[in-house]
């Protein structure tokens, strides 16, 4: 009897211990599927870094192109499914060109590009479109041969940055980003003599957010 009752009691902890762990299991599914089905979380901070290829309105003679590389932070908040935030930039840049001018050979190359934009998407789930613009500064200079003397100088440039880009969350706090931005500067009070900068940019860009989804 005592055989009989010792069995019976293992065959109802087991049938418990089958429920229990199938009710587990159903509700971990159920979590997971309830998790996946959630929009992406758009609000927050967020870093990232940059990549990508560069180029300048013909300058004279000159036709500047190269990689441009850097990275960026900023913060969104959603509103439903708009999304507005700020995002402050720093780009080194290898846009450069060289150009013969009689005898003598002037490269022109741009360093350096920076801003500070307002941005405005809207979000399809893990799809964020966005316009951005904002204020932006970069530095240029020349440097060659003119003459038998060599020269170098450097012009700081600000002015606005306008553009616009496709960003998609593949993971809670990961997204990718293509965007492009355009750049139309003046030179500052120590290149008054110095033509425009306008410069294109086109990269590709992976980020963190510290608030995802």
């Amino acid at each position: 009897m005592a055989t009989a009752f010792r069995t019976g009691s293992f065959a109802a902890l087991l049938v418990v211990a089958t429920v229990s762990l199938a009710g587990a299991q159903a509700a971990h599914a159920q979590s997971s599927m309830a998790q996946s089905s959630m929009p992406a979380l758009w609000t927050g901070f967020y870093v990232g870094g940059t990549v990508g290829y560069g180029e300048t309105d013909n300058v004279a003679t000159f036709e500047p192109s190269g990689a441009a590389y850097g990275f960026y932070g900023g913060y969104n908040h959603a509103f439903g499914p708009w999304v507005a935030g700020i995002e402050v930039d720093y780009t080194w840049a290898d846009i450069s060109d060289s150009a013969r001018i009689g005898a003598d050979r002037v490269t022109l190359e741009v360093d350096n590009l920076g801003s500070v934009r307002g941005r405005l998407g809207y979000a399809f789930d893990k799809a964020l479109i966005y316009a951005t613009a904002g204020y932006a500064w970069g530095d240029a200079g020349t440097n060659g041969v003119v003459g038998g003397v060599r020269f170098s100088r450097e012009t700081d440039f600000d002015g606005f940055v306008v553009g616009g880009g496709l960003e998609y969350k593949f993971a809670p706090n990961v997204s990718g980003r293509i965007e492009g931005l355009h750049y139309s500067l003046g030179p500052d009070s120590n290149g008054q003599d110095v033509d425009d900068l306008d410069a294109t940019v086109v990269r590709g860009g992976l980020t963190f957010h510290f608030n995802g989804n």
